[in-house]
């Protein structure tokens, strides 16, 4: 990796002027691409392609077992309302998103889970395995980065592109209903086509490819807020190539005039939902932003929590990410002129990895929230990128040297990350911890009930000096990649086990459905007091699968002509809360929750 020339780089450029004014790269050799030109083998490819996509799909569906319910609300809540919509169901009110926030892509993708049932719960397990075919699609992308970008050797880049698809930061998003499921592998195509829209020697497959890196990272901006960071960096990134003459001016602007024209499809997206959904009042508001980007103290919080999320997706590719960060860093202070394509790409991730991170951070509330100084997942999807990157680096003996110190950076990155977050976090003890939202650290700390940084910290140096050093050599190169396939499963799993499944477990623990249980009909209409908790909103929202609820805010007064009336019990259980005395009479109650089901 990094000193080694693709194939496509050293043929001659045929895109006009503008498209070979570097001349060919130089190269050097490294054993790592020593199969460049041998003649491939595509069926067999093919076969181990396939094979390993339909491996890690069964792996995903299986590990989906233990999640039968809906679990992050309100998000998944209003992921799926949204997707009811579009399959042609009733709309609901969606909680979990902002003006700023609300993105339809997933929601689009996943509403053929409604096709076959309209049964929430089956629906959602419908989701689960469409989750799955589309995540593990990480596998053969990963390939084709690790053999197009990287340039790493077929048998090995099979193998690296497994473990990293096998990684809990890629995998574990698919066992619920969110956005981050797909964002993996549509930022392994935006790179891979930003390679290759950078290095075509076809002009129209270089013309195509440009148009494809935009796409993608429109895409993103369809499926989450993180996306206007990452369109924003890609349109930068390609238009600052093409005035460094690095970039033929043509594919500059189609790959960032198609970045901006499929981000524009958010607006027809949205109005095909209208007005079924209603948008409730989450989001980053304008008055928090302005204090943790223009106050001092908000500032502070902001780097903090930003150093906390790269820290995290060090973490979270357990080590080997940090190796290419880093290089990449070095390079950027370098700036040399070898293999500068593949060098683009890295720097642009860096730029997308850096902005959201900062973003995000900003916008994040105060909450008291400890996951928020270490919160992983909106970088989440980038981590298979730098992980990957990373093995490259240290599989290649042509940069063995750099690689390891590399490696010795990265580690010195995380304990830095460390010493800011012991910093930040001097009120830690005060704020309440999530495991859903820290999954590697909670796994590698062993501790799902707080945040325990200091000893992530020590394992993840742990992992990094193990791997760093095995990968380096060839004699144990291929058992290090086997381990770390063998270690992420095991994490998965673990993490699953530990997080995952109490969840949902515990969803419906002493909670009735309102069909199966209380006794609900299909068909009828339902009021809904508005001042329910969103948990018990959102539940409700999936389950009365035929119609949309009738909000109401006066208990004496519920919507005329409803069939049925879901409002609270009074603080002692009792249902006269709604009312005493009047034609309804209650069918069924959740004393968990403190609510209740009234018939007329």
């Amino acid at each position: 990796m990094y000193e080694a020339t693709t194939a496509a780089a050293r043929e001659e450029s045929t895109d006009g002027p503008n498209a070979d004014v570097t001349g060919p790269a130089e190269s050097e050799p490294a054993t790592v691409t020593s199969d460049a030109h041998r003649p491939g083998r595509p069926l067999v490819l093919m076969l181990a392609l396939v094979g390993g996509w339909l491996v890690h799909v069964a792996w995903r569906i299986y590990l989906s077992r233990s999640v039968p319910y809906v679990t992050v609300h309100p998000d998944e809540d209003g992921y799926l309302i949204a997707a009811r919509v579009f399959a042609g169901g009733p709309g609901g009110v969606s909680v979990g998103e902002g003006a700023l926030f609300r993105r339809v892509l997933y929601p689009l993708l996943i509403s053929p889970a409604y096709w076959p049932t309209t049964e929430p719960f089956t629906v959602f397990r419908n989701v689960q395995v469409i989750n799955a075919l589309l995540n593990a699609l990480t596998f053969p992308l990963a390939y084709l980065f690790a053999r197009r970008v990287l340039d790493v050797r077929r048998v090995l880049a099979l193998v690296a592109a497994f473990a990293v698809a096998a990684l809990p930061a890629v995998a574990y998003y698919s066992e619920f209903a969110m956005i981050d499921t797909i964002l993996a592998p549509v930022a392994l195509g935006w790179l891979i086509l930003l390679h290759v829209a950078l290095t075509g020697t076809n002009s129209r497959r270089a013309l195509l490819a440009a148009v494809g890196s935009g796409a993608f990272a429109g895409s993103i901006y369809l499926s989450h807020a993180r996306g206007t960071v990452l369109v924003a960096v890609h349109v930068f990134a390609v238009l600052l190539l093409a005035v460094l003459r690095r970039f033929a001016w043509r594919r500059a602007l189609l790959a960032a005039g198609s970045a901006v024209v499929v981000a524009a499809l958010d607006f027809p997206l949205k109005a095909i939902l209208g007005s079924a959904i209603s948008i409730g009042n989450a989001g980053v508001s304008e008055s928090r932003l302005k204090v943790h980007l223009t106050t001092v103290d908000g500032l502070v919080t902001t780097v903090c929590r930003a150093i906390g999320q790269m820290w995290s997706l060090m973490v979270s590719g357990w080590g080997l990410s940090g190796v290419a960060v880093v290089l990449t860093v070095a390079w950027l202070l370098r700036r040399r002129d070898t293999d500068w394509q593949r060098w683009a790409v890295l720097v642009t991730a860096l730029l997308a990895s850096v902005g959201i991170a900062f973003i995000s951070a900003a916008g994040l509330p105060d909450d008291l929230r400890i996951n928020h100084q270490v919160y992983p997942r909106y970088l989440a999807f980038l981590v298979p990128v730098w992980t990957l990157a990373g093995i490259a680096a240290l599989l290649n003996v042509g940069i063995r040297r750099a690689a390891l110190r590399a490696a010795g950076g990265a580690a010195a990155v995380v304990a830095a990350g460390f010493i800011v977050l012991a910093y930040d976090g001097r009120h830690m003890p005060q704020e309440y911890f999530i495991a859903w939202d820290a999954p590697e650290t909670s796994f590698l700390s062993n501790t799902y009930t707080h945040l325990r940084v200091a000893v992530a910290t020590a394992a993840v140096l742990g992992l990094l000096a193990v791997f760093a050093a095995m990968l380096a050599h060839r004699r144990t190169s291929q058992v290090a990649l086997a381990i770390l396939i063998l270690f992420n499963g095991v994490a998965l799993y673990t993490i699953t086990e530990r997080i995952s499944e109490p969840r949902s477990s515990a969803e419906y623990q002493d909670v009735p459905r309102l069909i199966r249980d209380i006794g609900v009909k299909p068909g009828e209409t339902v009021g809904y007091y508005a001042g329910m908790h969103y948990i018990v909103r959102g539940q409700h929202e999936r389950e009365i699968y035929w119609t949309r609820l009738q909000y109401f805010t006066d208990l004496r007064q519920p919507p005329p002509g409803v069939d049925l009336v879901i409002a609270p019990l009074d603080r002692n259980n009792s249902a006269a809360s709604f009312s005493e005395g009047s034609e309804w009479h209650l069918i069924g109650e959740d004393r968990v929750h403190h609510w209740g089901v009234w018939r007329r």
